[in-house]
Parts: C-alpha cells; structure tokens; sequence
C-alpha cells in the first residue's frame, strides 16, 4: 500500500517538475520510458533490472535514478500509460458517424486491430494485475473513467435502438464485455491456439482476419431482435 501512496505523491508532482524540464530533458524522459516498456513487456516488473533499462536508453544508471528515483516509480508510470491506452482502445470507434451497425463493427475493429498490433501490451497489463494489488488500484482509477464514459454512450445508443425495434433487449455491460472477451481471447490463448495449429506468419495474419470478420458477425448476430 506505502507504494502505491508514494507513487501517486509522486506522480501529482510530476507535472511541476516537468515544467522546468528542458525538450533535451523531456526527450531524454520519453527514452527511457519506451525502454523501460520494452524491458518490462518482455520480463515483467520482478525480472526488469533498471541496469538494463538504463543501457538500453544510452544513459547512466544514475540518470535514470534522477529521473524517475526508483524502479517501482518507473514501473507505474510505464503500467498507467499502457492501461490508459487499452482502455482508450475500446472507444476508439464510437465517434464514428453512421448507422449504429456502422459504429459496433467499427469499435469491433478498432479494438481488434489495436490488440493486434499490442499483443504483448495486454498480456503484460494482465500479468501484472495478478501480481500485485497495487496495480490493479491503478487499472480502476484510470481505466474507470473512460469506460463510464464509453458504457454511457453505448448504452445510450442501444437504448434508442431497442425502442425501435432494431436491437433486441440486450444488457449493455454484457454487450462490452462480449466484444472485449471475444477480441483479447485470440491473443492471450495465443500459446494454446498455436499448439494445436502451427501457422506461418502468413497464415496466421490470415488467421486473425477471418477471426475479426468472426467476432463482427456473432456480435451483430447477437443484436439481432
């Protein structure tokens, strides 16, 4: 819990030390930042050495340290950018102008394409909620926001599609839920799917197209009144 409180002291402060922050310095920051993202996708935050993180950004290790102070600092700020992300990828589509079937299969697609080209971005935010509380509290005070906003406006939408008829009576939240349990399935059972099936690179883009295709149609199917 003590880091946690510590982080988000320091994260409430970050912006006013930024202010004095040079661009050299700033660019310096985003280095070490998509560095430590790296590290941190390929061996989770206990296998991450900010040695290496900080090889791999070209600076000392003691300018990573004055940057960021410490590794779990580091860490956090890496896991809320990445959660901020997901979660943004899920609205990604909503805005679009159209019939509301226009808008479902672009959110589908969008999200889709999204944890496509981020695989390991999800598994790594999955992973490290089950391993420490601590990130989960981070994952509900983002990601909370941004899906009450995107549920409301969903919501809104099916609503008005159920009073004429178009849509049957579904429950919104579900209907969320369906989409993004049908499009991160593919990707987190990656390992499994691939032990029965071994694909070439080819094949296996193949593979995920039709199951994009897929996902539309049983989520429109599931609409259906």
């Amino acid at each position: 819990m003590l880091n946690i409180i510590v982080y988000q002291i320091y994260r409430k402060i970050q912006p006013f030390l930024q202010k004095d922050m040079t661009k050299k310095d700033k660019k310096t920051e985003e280095i070490i930042l998509q560095s430590a993202e790296k590290v941190f996708f390929e061996k989770g935050y206990a296998g991450a050495k900010t040695t290496e993180i900080a090889k791999n950004s070209g600076v000392g290790h003691a300018m990573l340290h004055y940057y960021f102070r410490t590794k779990e600092n580091l860490f956090q700020i890496v896991f809320e950018r990445n959660v901020e992300l997901l979660t943004n990828s899920v609205f990604s589509g909503l805005e679009k102008q159209g019939s509301f079937k226009e808008i479902i299969i672009s959110l589908i697609s969008n999200h889709f394409d999204f944890v496509r080209n981020n695989p390991k971005l999800v598994l790594f935010i999955i992973n490290e909620i089950n391993r420490n509380n601590n990130n989960n509290t981070i994952w509900k005070e983002v990601s909370a926001p941004i899906l009450t906003k995107v549920s409301a406006q969903i919501t809104e939408r099916i609503n008005k599609e159920k009073k004429t008829g178009n849509i049957r009576d579904i429950d919104p939240f579900n209907f969320i839920v369906t989409i993004i349990s049908l499009n991160l399935f593919v990707f987190v059972a990656h390992p499994l799917i691939n032990n029965i099936k071994h694909f070439t690179k080819k094949e296996y883009e193949a593979f995920l197209e039709r199951r994009k295709q897929e996902n539309i149609r049983l989520v429109l199917m599931a609409l259906q009144p």
